[in-house]
């Protein structure tokens, strides 16, 4: 594969005595004759002409050293090479050093020679010549030396260069890295490109291009088999926790919640599983089911246990290409204990929710993606009187805007949106519409420690109700996660809730919750 992107690099060119640079005029007439032989693949011809009549009476000579080089690469002599170029970097004009620099750094890399090759590469990219090969080769060279996201940057930067020829080969690396980093869907778009890209060098004519094509494309189809599988997931946890006021709804702060006022030690359990098909694919599926119940102790809070029933169905059209479209179709049947201040548990039908409409997303470039979604909201209540304006029945839809984005540093993950969302409920005194952001962030600390971090803010404004009503909501969390084995990790979370309206007395409150649990990831 080296052998080949250097093939590409150093192509063999026609020289003419013009554009190879200016010679004394003392050996004009023999240059002349190197460069004729030259053009004709009479190399050993050439060479002798060169050093025997050109530079031993000119041996500073940049063009005809120029050709030396070139003639010496044509020939396989790389270490007479090197030395050639080592004089032009001596003795040459300044303006092309960069250019010298360049052919000793792949020459360098040709041989093996990474740790050497290095600062030369560097250097020629400094001086921002040949600047896509010189990211290429940088990249091959940090691949070899297993710093993947060095390699990643510089194979991108190669890709978004102008050094077409190279972009599939970038591809086909940065494909691997992405394979042994875990990422399937930038291994497979790297696969697919670089396989259809090498399709042409098959019928090139060249043996040693068509060689590597089947090479590249034989490796391709391994990694695509291998990716285009149907994966299984599922995660239990529960957690002992204690809110200091039980919400009716305690999953969302953007919904009209009712609150109890009161404190209660509560066990949550929550878990779900499901099955992502192949995202090779022309089409991918994930199907999902989730289900959340809590229990309070207190109570006189029995009103504010819950038990929801919680699937999902999301489709991607092609979710290996940067751009890629998607329908989400998601449902919420949740129950609700009417046992009153009884210890028995006697569950009936409380809400019927929903989300449903497309998304799209975005990946910028490896690191930063962006999703724009567009969700109609459908409700129902079971306790909605027929009439009435507090009825929360109703429809509504949310407008989201996500970036996601995954820095080279382990601490630093954040993910942030801005929203907007109408509730359209049937009732006057429910019905909303809120503005809102939120950023969060995952900090890694080591394979078994993560922290992530949350901030959530919006502001409903109830336009139909009288008096209007306008509040602000405020969230924010942290949750420390510590890995015991494989499937097995603890969880330690706090989360602080706000509500500040213009109506104070009738909706403005503070809550606090939080606990330990234990979580099983199958």
């Amino acid at each position: 594969m080296t052998l080949l992107a250097l093939t590409m690099v150093f192509a063999s060119f026609f020289v003419s005595a013009a554009d190879a640079g200016e010679v004394p005029v003392s050996v004009e007439a023999p240059y002349s004759r190197a460069v004729i032989a030259f053009n004709q693949s009479q190399f050993d011809k050439s060479l002798e002409i060169l050093d025997n009549q050109v530079l031993k009476a000119e041996p500073t000579a940049a063009a005809a050293l120029e050709l030396r080089a070139l003639i010496l690469k044509a020939k396989g002599n790389d270490g007479e090479a090197l030395r050639t170029y080592g004089e032009l970097v001596r003795s040459g004009p300044a303006r092309e050093k960069f250019k010298y620099y360049f052919e000793i750094g792949g020459l360098l890399h040709k041989q093996k020679r990474y740790a050497q090759a290095r600062p030369y590469l560097n250097a020629a990219l400094r001086g921002d010549f040949n600047v896509g090969a010189c990211h290429y080769f940088l990249g091959l060279i940090d691949y070899e030396d297993k710093q993947f996201d060095s390699a990643e940057r510089h194979l991108v930067a190669a890709i978004d260069s102008e050094a077409v020829a190279l972009r599939g080969l970038a591809y086909f690396y940065l494909g691997l890295i992405y394979y042994k980093l875990g990422y399937p869907l930038g291994a497979i778009r790297g696969m697919r490109y670089a396989r259809d890209s090498v399709e042409a060098w098959k019928s090139s004519g060249d043996a040693a291009a068509k060689r590597s094509a089947e090479d590249i494309q034989d490796t391709a189809r391994k990694i695509l088999k291998s990716l285009d599988r149907v994966q299984w997931f599922g995660n239990v946890v529960f957690k002992n926790d204690y809110d200091t006021n039980v919400t009716l709804l305690p999953d969302s702060i953007t919904s009209p919640a009712l609150v109890s006022g009161k404190r209660s030690v509560k066990q949550v359990l929550t878990g779900g599983g499901g099955l992502m098909t192949s995202p090779a694919r022309m089409f991918q599926a994930v199907a999902s089911y989730r289900t959340y119940f809590n229990y309070n102790d207190n109570p006189d809070t029995k009103a504010f246990d819950f038990f929801s029933h919680i699937p999902a169905v999301y489709v991607n059209y092609k979710p290996y290409l940067r751009l890629t479209p998607g329908v989400k179709l998601e449902g919420n049947y949740s129950f609700q204990n009417q046992a009153g201040r009884d210890t028995s548990i006697e569950m009936h039908p409380y809400s019927l929710t929903g989300e449903l409409g497309p998304y799209a997303r975005y990946e910028v470039n490896p690191h930063l993606a962006t999703q724009l979604d567009f969700f109609l909201r459908p409700k129902k209540y079971y306790g909605d009187a027929v009439t009435g304006e507090d009825r929360r029945g109703g429809g509504g839809y949310v407008l989201r805007l996500t970036a996601e984005y995954q820095s080279p540093w382990k601490q630093l993950s954040p993910t942030g949106y801005l929203a907007y969302e109408l509730d359209d409920t049937n009732g006057k005194n429910w019905r909303y519409s809120a503005y809102g952001f939120g950023l969060s962030n995952t900090m890694r600390f080591s394979a078994i420690n993560t922290m992530t971090l949350g901030f959530d803010m919006n502001f409903p404004r109830y336009e139909d109700r009288r008096p209007i009503r306008e509040d602000t909501n405020i969230n924010a969390r942290v949750a420390w996660i510590h890995a015991l084995t494989r499937h097995f990790s603890t969880i330690l979370d706090a989360n602080y809730a706000s509500t500040r309206s213009n109506l104070e007395g009738l909706f403005t409150y503070t809550r606090f919750f939080g606990g330990f649990g234990l979580s099983y990831t199958f």
